[in-house]
């Protein structure tokens, strides 16, 4: 659905993106992470078609963003993280104008405003003035307009910037909801726990260069690949340190009383054999836990806090 091959972009002597190379599948929620200045808005302008790259190519199922730009409009919504809006406008008004800068049959527009309305939980907004919303209904309303010519791909900037919680839980709610629609979702953010909830994918960008690509779990084992243990005990066990010392795959033991952790450097099949050794030894064990290895972990790991 999306491709980048060796795309760069230069502003004068400044390189926003640095050769990034990416390939996202149809059905993928994508995020798109890094700072502030990372090049994340101009990947995405690239992607939209409305910034030529210097060099490199970018499609959109299968189709150039430079050479089949009207195509590419078709095919992508885009939901960009500063936006123009016309304040004295309506909601409804707002939606129809721009249905018809789509090209969308004038006989279509008020099925097709009445059903993005209710999509987006705006239907009892719709006769209010864009000027009198709320952040968070204007970014539901931009939105809108973004999904008003049903795109296959959704571009998302930013998109949960400067909402509250509970507005951040609603709207990935809605991401997920499109999503399960069928729409293919490129979103940025700087946001990491905004993003591990509901993404499938995640690219981690800094300075304008794609540092890692993945899936999570990929990416997790890659970054880390042996487990980190933690197990508890009503007392401590001479047995379980035995079996843990003798264990090939096990790493860096400390034994802290009641408590003992290690590294293990295996599957999770090899993990659970080792667990029933350990219980059949008849320690008393009150759990066995793997340390997770979360987005921020991830994050933390390969980036240096640079930008471009």
């Amino acid at each position: 659905m999306i491709k980048m091959k060796n795309v760069t972009k230069y502003f004068g002597k400044l390189k926003a993106v640095d050769r990034i190379n990416l390939s996202i599948s149809a059905g993928d929620i994508y995020g798109f992470i890094g700072p502030n200045g990372a090049g994340k808005s101009t990947a995405l302008r690239m992607l939209a078609g409305l910034m030529r790259p210097s060099s490199g190519k970018v499609t959109i199922c299968g189709y150039d963003v430079v050479k089949d730009r009207a195509e590419v409009m078709k095919l992508v919504g885009f939901m960009p993280d500063v936006y123009g809006m016309y304040e004295d406008m309506s909601v409804e008004e707002y939606l129809s104008f721009f249905c018809k800068a789509n090209f969308i049959p004038k006989k279509k527009i008020k099925g097709i405003v009445n059903d993005v309305l209710e999509l987006t939980d705006l239907a009892v907004k719709r006769n209010s003035k864009i000027e009198a919303l709320s952040r968070g209904m204007r970014q539901r309303v931009c939105l809108s307009r973004a999904l008003l010519h049903d795109p296959k791909i959704l571009l998302l900037d930013e998109p949960a910037s400067g909402l509250d919680p509970k507005l951040r839980i609603e709207f990935r709610a809605l991401v997920k909801a499109l999503s399960q629609m069928g729409k293919t979702i490129f979103i940025s953010s700087h946001i990491l726990t905004e993003l591990s909830s509901f993404c499938n994918k995640i690219g981690v960008v800094e300075k304008g260069r794609l540092l890692v690509s993945g899936s999570i779990d990929e990416i997790k084992k890659r970054l880390a690949p042996k487990k980190k243990v933690h197990v508890r005990m009503i007392e401590c066990h001479d047995g379980i340190c035995r079996i843990l010392e003798a264990h090939e795959q096990v790493f860096d033991v400390k034994d802290n009383a009641e408590l003992l952790q290690f590294h293990f450097d295996g599957d999770d099949a090899e993990l659970h054999e080792l667990l029933v050794r350990m219980v059949h030894s008849n320690a008393k064990i009150v759990s066995f836990t793997e340390e997770t290895f979360d987005l921020e972990d991830v994050f933390m790991s390969i980036t240096k806090g640079e930008v471009s």
